[in-house]
């Protein structure tokens, strides 16, 4: 069962560990007997999609909300510029 703060399709989300690689939920999956999972579709290269749990998701040592805002799924996304002088 979803939580009220469970994420929503067009959130976006950061791999920790990485730089500007930004995911954005594309869906559920309804997968009868197993937890919840979602499909992450990569904002830069459309063709790239996972399949990850939603604990996994919500891990903060996995995944974090990205700073690009959430958007519809076919929304474009320019990832934040890298910070830096």
């Amino acid at each position: 069962m979803l939580r009220r703060d469970s994420p929503k399709p067009g959130d976006a989300f950061e791999k920790v560990g990485t730089r500007n690689e930004v995911w954005r939920l594309e869906r559920y999956l309804d997968a009868s007997g197993l937890p919840p999972h979602v499909v992450l579709r990569r904002a830069t290269a459309r063709r790239d999609t996972i399949v990850v749990s939603l604990a996994a998701l919500m891990d903060r040592h996995l995944y974090r909300p990205s700073a690009v805002a959430s958007a519809a799924p076919d929304a474009p996304v320019v990832p934040k510029a890298a910070s830096g002088a």
